[in-house]
């Protein structure tokens, strides 16, 4: 799981919503993941049990959500640790106006030197992925002063994204 979550940092894909088109380059490691779920379960492919169903008993995030916590915890620990090595990658949008987006400490998911490379792998970026997610997590999550504190937060968010 360790290694799951560590890769998903960097390549996962995170859908905040059903509507977003889910990509292609997870398909087998999904396929992997419910296979080792149905195998803690003690399930079958046949017996058609669902996969929610399965990761309430095992208390396990899917993939999308799992990428999700995985970038907001690493996120959150580059803005509030200036020594994480991931800080330089993070800018904070900064604003001379008092905005609801600069009380929430919003993060720019396209700083200017290398933008355009960055639009070519935001699917894959950790930094356009990871800015979109914070981006759309409750205030609560920036405001978090401990780590011990952020976690839960983060947990409760990413347990209402979609499982796929």
């Amino acid at each position: 799981m360790s290694k799951l979550r560590y890769g998903l940092a960097l390549f996962g894909p995170v859908k905040l919503n059903e509507q977003e088109s889910e990509s292609g380059t997870t398909q087998k490691l999904k396929v992997a993941f419910n296979k080792v779920l149905r195998l803690i379960c003690g399930k079958k492919l046949r017996d058609k049990e669902p996969i929610e169903k399965m990761l309430k008993e095992t208390g396990w995030l899917s993939l999308n959500q799992l990428s999700a916590e995985v970038r907001l915890i690493e996120l959150w620990k580059a803005i509030n640790n200036p020594e994480s090595p991931l800080t330089k990658l993070v800018k904070i949008k900064q604003s001379q106006v008092e905005t609801r987006a600069a009380a929430k400490k919003t993060v720019e998911q396209y700083p200017e030197e290398g933008q355009e490379m960055n639009k070519k792998l935001e699917g894959c970026s950790f930094r356009h992925t990871s800015a979109k997610v914070w981006n759309s997590a409750p205030k609560e999550i920036s405001e978090a002063t401990t780590l011990e504190q952020v976690k839960p937060l983060i947990r409760k968010y990413v347990e209402k994204l979609p499982l796929h």
